[in-house]
C-alpha cells in the first residue's frame, strides 16, 4: 500500500511524517467536498490506521508533550488567576486557535489517552466557575462532532482523575503544573533569538497555538 500511494502522490510516504501530512490534506478535501482521488478511496482505511498510529506516536513523549502543551497550560492558569484576583473583571472568554496535534496533546496531558484523533474543529473548553460557597472550580468540556460544518453537537464533560465535574481550581492546577516548563527555550534547546520559532507577542505560547480573540462580552 505504501509503495502504491507513494507512486500516486510522487513522494515516499513511508518516510518521517509524510503519511500523516498526506492524510491531513486528504481529510480536508473530504470535509470540504473537494475532488477526491479515486486511489485515496481504495487505500483510505489503511491510511486512517497509519495516521492513528503516527498521531499517537508523536504525542507519546512526555518531554515533547511538556514543550508543546506546557506554555498553553501556563496561559490558562494565568488567565484564570487574573480573573479570580480581579485583575480582569470584565473578561468573559479567551479563544485560542490550534492544530489537531495541539488539541490531542492537551487531551493526552490531561490523561484522556484513549480518545481518537481530534476531528476537524474539535474544541476544548476550560470553564472557570464560582460555586455557591464562593470556591472556584474548573469544568472541562469537549466538542468533537465528526461533521461540525453541519452540526457542532453537544459538548461532552471531561472529568479529571480523582476530581469531580467541577474540579477545585487548586486541584486543577496541581494536575497540570508539572507540564509547564520553567524555561521553554532552554528545555527545547532551540535558538529562538531571531523570533522564528517563538512569537514573543504571544508571551511564550507555543507557536502552533495562537490567541485569536478575547472579549469582555458574551
Amino acid at each position: 500500500m505504501l509503495e502504491a500511494v507513494s507512486h500516486y502522490v510522487g513522494y515516499n510516504i513511508s518516510q518521517g511524517m509524510n503519511a500523516l501530512w498526506l492524510y491531513d490534506i486528504l481529510i480536508v478535501e473530504k470535509i470540504h467536498n473537494l475532488t477526491f482521488p479515486e486511489w485515496a478511496d481504495t487505500y483510505w482505511k489503511e491510511l486512517e490506521e497509519i495516521e492513528a498510529i503516527t498521531f499517537h506516536y508523536i504525542l507519546n513523549s512526555p518531554v515533547s508533550l511538556r514543550l508543546r502543551i506546557g506554555p498553553l497550560f501556563q496561559k490558562i492558569i494565568e488567565n484564570m488567576m487574573k480573573k479570580i484576583n480581579g485583575e480582569t473583571p470584565d473578561m468573559k472568554v479567551q479563544i485560542y486557535s490550534a492544530h489537531d496535534v495541539n488539541v490531542g496533546g492537551v487531551l493526552m496531558a490531561l490523561n484522556f489517552t484513549d480518545m481518537p484523533r481530534p476531528p476537524y474543529c474539535a474544541t476544548i473548553l476550560f470553564e472557570l466557575h464560582e460555586m455557591v460557597d464562593a470556591t472556584m472550580t474548573v469544568r472541562l468540556l469537549y466538542l468533537n462532532s465528526t461533521d461540525p460544518l453541519k452540526d457542532i453537537g453537544k459538548p461532552h464533560v471531561l472529568v479529571l482523575d480523582d476530581c469531580s465535574e467541577f474540579c477545585p481550581i487548586e486541584n486543577f492546577i496541581k494536575k497540570i503544573q508539572h507540564w509547564i516548563p520553567d524555561n521553554w527555550e532552554q528545555e527545547c534547546q532551540l535558538d529562538t533569538s531571531d523570533g522564528c520559532e517563538t512569537d514573543k507577542t504571544c508571551e511564550n505560547v507555543h507557536p502552533d497555538v495562537r490567541p485569536v480573540h478575547k472579549t469582555d462580552e458574551l
